[in-house]
C-alpha cells in the first residue's frame, strides 16, 4: 500500500510539472495579496444617493487618476455643467431632470455626444439636469429625486432603465466601490454579491482586491484555495464551474421584479406628487436587438402595468452600429445620437401636447 501511495504520489507531481511547462495557470495565484485598497476621497453616498465629490474629482483628473467624464461633475457632483440651483429657473422655460445609471452618465460617448448632451443640442434655452450616475439603481434616482425634485421643479423626468438594474435594485445604494489600489490607479467595483438563495452578502477588502486583479471570487475556504493553487486543482475546478453552468436554472426574477416594481412605482408617485411628467427611456441590451430576452420582457411589463409611459428605441437600433464592441454594452456615439433625436422629439410632444403620444417608438399605458 505505501508503495502504492508513492507511485501515485510521484504520478500526481509529474502531472503537476507536465501542466506547469505547458503554461496551465492555476485558479488561484500561490499567494494571495494583501488588501492594498483605499477609499477614494472622490466618491461619496449621502442622502442624493451616490456621486462624485467636485474639489476631490478634479484634483484627481489634474493627477491622472481621473479622466473622461468624472472631470466634468458639477458642484453637487453629477454628470452637468451647471449646478443643480433652482434660482436658475425663471419659470418659463423647460425644466428635465434626466436619471439613470451609466448610459445616461454618457458612457462610451465622446464628452458633446451623449443623448443627453444631443438633447441639450435640440432643446436650446432650456433646463436639462443630469443626475445619472453610473451602476445606479432605481433606488438611487428615488433618492435623488427626493433631494433635488422639488428643489428643481422639473416639468418633465426622464428615467434611464437599463436590463441590469434588476440586480442593481437588490443592492444598497453605495453598492460600488470607488477606491485607489496599491499601484494608485482607480477601482471600481462591486461591494456586493447575490448568492444563490438571492440573499445579498457584502465583500471585505481582500475578496475585493482579489476579484479586482484576478477577476473572480475568492476561494470560500482554505482547503479550496490549496486545491486551486495547483494545476491539477485547477482542472478540477474549473470542470465544476463549467457543470454548474450547463445545469444552471434560470434566473430568479421574483425578488428581482418585485423589488424593482416597488422602486418604480415609489418613483412614478414622488415625479407626480411634484407635478412633474413621468418618462422612462427602456435601455435594450445588445443581445435584445435581435430578439427582446427576458429582462427586457419583464420590464416593459412593469412599466405597463405601473401605467408607465416608456420610449422603447430597440426598433432603430443596430447592434454592430449603434453598440461599442463588445464585451461592452453601452451605446457608440452613433446609439446615442440616435436616441437623442429620438427622446428630443418626444420631449417636444410632451411640452406642445402634455403627453408623448403620437411620439415614434414611445409606449402608452
Amino acid at each position: 500500500m505505501g508503495t502504492s501511495l508513492l507511485v501515485a504520489l510521484f504520478t500526481l507531481a509529474v502531472l503537476e510539472a507536465a501542466l506547469a511547462a505547458a503554461g496551465l495557470p492555476a485558479y488561484y495565484p500561490a499567494h494571495l495579496p494583501d488588501a492594498e485598497v483605499s477609499l477614494s476621497p472622490w466618491w461619496t453616498c449621502d442622502q442624493a444617493g451616490c456621486h462624485f465629490v467636485h474639489d476631490a474629482a478634479r484634483a484627481a483628473c489634474e493627477s491622472g487618476e481621473l479622466d473622461g467624464r468624472p472631470c466634468l461633475v458639477n458642484r453637487q457632483g453629477f454628470p452637468d455643467a451647471d449646478d443643480f440651483d433652482a434660482a436658475d429657473s425663471t419659470g418659463g422655460e423647460p425644466r428635465l431632470l434626466i436619471l439613470g445609471d451609466s448610459f445616461a452618465f454618457g458612457m462610451k460617448a465622446d464628452i458633446g455626444m451623449s443623448f443627453v448632451e444631443r438633447l441639450e443640442t435640440a432643446l436650446p434655452g432650456s433646463l436639462i439636469w443630469n443626475a445619472a450616475i453610473p451602476g445606479a439603481g432605481t433606488n438611487q434616482a428615488i433618492a435623488t429625486f427626493k433631494v433635488y425634485g422639488s428643489r428643481l421643479r422639473p416639468q418633465i423626468t426622464l428615467l434611464a432603465f437599463f436590463t441590469n438594474d434588476f440586480d442593481d435594485n437588490l443592492f444598497p445604494i453605495d453598492s460600488w466601490l470607488n477606491a485607489v489600489g496599491a499601484d494608485g490607479k482607480a477601482i471600481n467595483v462591486r461591494r456586493y454579491l447575490v448568492g444563490e438563495d438571492e440573499k445579498v452578502v457584502e465583500l471585505d477588502l481582500r475578496s475585493i482586491q482579489l476579484m479586482t486583479i484576478f477577476g473572480k471570487e475568492p476561494p470560500e475556504n482554505e482547503l479550496e484555495y490549496r486545491l486551486g493553487s495547483t494545476r491539477l486543482g485547477a482542472i478540477a475546478l474549473r470542470l465544476i464551474d463549467s457543470l454548474e453552468a450547463d445545469g444552471a436554472q434560470h434566473e430568479r426574477y421574483e425578488r428581482r421584479q418585485e423589488t424593482t416594481r416597488a422602486y418604480l412605482q415609489e418613483l412614478r408617485d414622488l415625479v407626480l406628487e411634484n407635478d412633474s411628467a413621468f418618462l422612462v427611456m427602456l435601455i435594450p441590451a445588445p443581445e435584445d436587438i435581435s430578439s427582446p430576452g427576458l429582462r427586457y420582457t419583464i420590464a416593459a411589463q412593469l412599466l405597463s402595468e405601473l401605467g408607465i409611459p416608456y420610449l422603447a428605441p430597440r426598433g432603430m437600433l443596430e447592434r454592430a452600429e449603434d453598440y461599442a464592441p463588445p464585451p461592452d454594452i453601452h451605446w457608440s456615439n452613433s446609439g446615442h445620437q440616435k436616441v437623442g433625436v429620438l427622446l428630443s422629439e418626444c420631449i417636444n410632444a410632451i411640452l406642445n401636447q402634455g403627453s408623448p403620444a403620437g411620439c415614434e417608438h414611445a409606449v402608452l399605458p
